[in-house]
């Protein structure tokens, strides 16, 4: 009976207050009490709850991960941590690029420097582009 109230009270938190913490608890706690009615001992049965814990967690953690992606926009190819991620974006030019020079385009609230993608081309304060690659920390771009 105590893990059911436990559960309960766990479950009840975690309406109220929305901390994922205590949805794993609830979930150990109910995996303890299936442990007692088929006769586990106490220390399984608080093996099973911390068990049962860390695996909600880290289900949730996961799941609200998803979750906060796909809320932001992200789809999973677009998840890169590092460099990789800027190429494909889309970004808007603030200083001129000119044939043979670098100018300046600003992607997602960041000022890269950049050069276009053929030598010839020319690009305006204004103009929207793509970011094929990167070297270093020169971008290479074109038009849109």
């Amino acid at each position: 009976m105590i893990w059911m109230i436990c559960a309960v009270v766990c479950g009840v938190v975690e309406l109220l207050t929305q901390w994922v913490w205590t949805l794993c608890l609830s979930v150990g706690c109910i995996l303890a009490l299936v442990g007692c009615v088929f006769g586990a001992t106490l220390p399984v049965q608080l093996i099973l709850l911390a068990a049962g814990a860390l695996v909600m967690f880290f289900l949730a953690h996961k799941y609200m991960a998803r979750l906060r992606d796909r809320r932001n926009g992200l789809q999973p190819q677009e998840m890169s941590s590092n460099m990789d991620a800027i190429i494909g974006r889309i970004g808007r030019v603030t200083s001129e690029i000119r044939p043979g020079q670098l100018g300046r385009v600003q992607i997602d609230g960041d000022n890269w420097q950049a050069r276009a993608r053929h030598e010839e081309d020319v690009f305006k304060h204004g103009d929207q582009v793509k970011v094929l690659s990167y070297d270093s920390i020169i971008i290479t771009v074109t038009k849109i």
